[in-house]
């Protein structure tokens, strides 16, 4: 999931996944979390990871309604539904950092088809 997303308030938020690492990025603040994930780490991981970390540092810095926009699937099923079951610590520790999360599962095409 590499993504920029334009936020109420002007805040462009980045969020890259690469391989076993990754990042969220907010440049107008000079803020940025990474991490190197283990090798063994799933992509899914990774995004449950940056979703999380996107999640805090929203819930810090805007008191409003917000979306969050993702190609992963199987990340927002798993945040809907409340549980995983490769990784339930995760989708708890997301689901507990989160005051207000609306998921809207809407399919959206690719440029490749």
């Amino acid at each position: 999931m590499n993504g920029l997303h334009f936020l109420p308030g002007g805040y462009v938020i980045l969020i890259w996944i690469i391989k076993h690492a990754a990042a969220v990025i907010v440049p107008e603040i000079n803020y940025k979390i990474e991490a190197r994930l283990h090798d063994g780490c799933s992509v899914f991981t990774a995004e449950l990871w940056a979703i999380t970390k996107f999640h805090v540092w929203i819930t810090n810095h805007l008191k409003h309604n917000y979306g969050i926009i993702t190609d992963s699937l199987s990340a927002l099923k798993a945040l809907h539904i409340d549980s995983s079951k490769s990784r339930p610590n995760m989708v708890e520790k997301a689901l507990l950092t989160r005051c207000q999360l609306k998921l809207n599962n809407k399919k959206v095409g690719s440029p490749s088809g």
